[in-house]
């Protein structure tokens, strides 16, 4: 795709519309995010030849990656992007591991507690 910007105007508006991090792992903070809100648009990282951006919304996971390269020829900037899926099998994992770590700290500190509380009785 070619473009009518030139690239410093490109990557102006990539590093005033994105949130840097990367977009495989974003975290959403469900209603904590109002405690923790960004006014940008995109999610993810670029550099000074390519993109991998994702939606910035805080209460979903996204399901899509653009991830692309861009450069300068001719005067003109041609932009070469592909939308891919996220890897599902991540997403899950990366939404169950909370619980699974709560319950994991939670056994520990019981049977730990379980073990004082006999020993201060006996």
């Amino acid at each position: 795709m070619k473009s009518k910007l030139d690239i410093t105007e490109f990557r102006d508006r990539l590093k005033n519309n994105t949130k840097i991090g990367l977009p495989h792992l974003q975290m959403t903070l469900g209603l904590f995010s109002i405690f923790f809100y960004s006014s940008k648009i995109f999610y993810g990282k670029f550099n000074d030849s390519t993109f991998q951006l994702t939606i910035n919304y805080n209460f979903t996971f996204p399901n899509y990656i653009i991830k692309g390269k861009y450069q300068n020829i001719n005067n003109e900037l041609k932009l070469n992007y592909s939308v891919q899926p996220i890897n599902k099998i991540g997403i899950v994992l990366f939404k169950i591991f909370p619980v699974v770590a709560i319950i994991i700290g939670n056994c520990f500190f019981y049977f730990n507690y379980k073990k004082t509380y006999q020993i201060l009785h006996t």
